[in-house]
């Protein structure tokens, strides 16, 4: 449960971040486009693209929240290199994605749109780009969902191991071991 209030809380700043950011690129783009004399730019997206793009943009938000809050449930006091190094994992996924923008219709870029860490980007290209079949919109919203739950599930997991270890910092042994055995785990597994 203290783990839904941390992912939860941290998906609220980013959505706070993202309505901000955008009320500042509204405002810049009004002005421009009153210097600019351009008129007519407001028909350049449907609702339904812009209500696509928020709800994978939300689940994304809600993955990749999960997925940090179960590697901080690994830290115990000191932060070592490599969980720093961990918030460039999902840059990983934007630039395999941005790869795909020229085509977004390719079956590379239709094979991201399903699985969960880069369907929040594959997906909502994919949609501005062209038109998408429905069933596979939703086929790709579904794993987008069910990855951030089960991401939920498992950060909910090695935040629980990780009180029950209390005062040591977890090897990702011991982790698995408390994973697969629960809270009665062996003190040792023969391998």
């Amino acid at each position: 449960v203290w783990i839904d209030g941390k992912v939860a809380a941290i998906t609220l700043i980013g959505l706070k971040t993202i309505l901000l950011y955008l009320f500042y690129i509204t405002i810049g783009a009004a002005v421009l486009t009153e210097r600019s004399g351009i008129v007519g730019s407001t028909g350049l997206l449907s609702f339904t693209t812009v209500a696509w793009v928020a709800l994978f943009s939300l689940a994304g938000l809600v993955l990749w929240n999960s997925f940090f809050a179960a590697a901080a449930a690994t830290a115990s006091g000191d932060y070592g290199s490599a969980r720093r190094t961990l918030i460039l994992f999902p840059m990983i996924f934007y630039i395999v994605c941005f790869v795909g923008v020229d085509n977004p219709e390719n079956w590379f870029m239709q094979t991201l749109s399903f699985f969960p860490f880069s369907a929040a980007i594959a997906m909502p290209l994919r949609i501005v780009h062209g038109v998408v079949p429905l069933w596979q919109v939703l086929a790709s919203l579904a794993t987008l969902v069910a990855g951030a739950v089960a991401m939920r599930a498992l950060a909910g997991a090695i935040f629980r191991t990780g009180m029950l270890l209390y005062g040591k910092s977890p090897s990702m042994f011991a982790l698995a071991r408390h994973l697969v055995f629960g809270p009665r785990a062996p003190a040792a597994v023969a391998i």
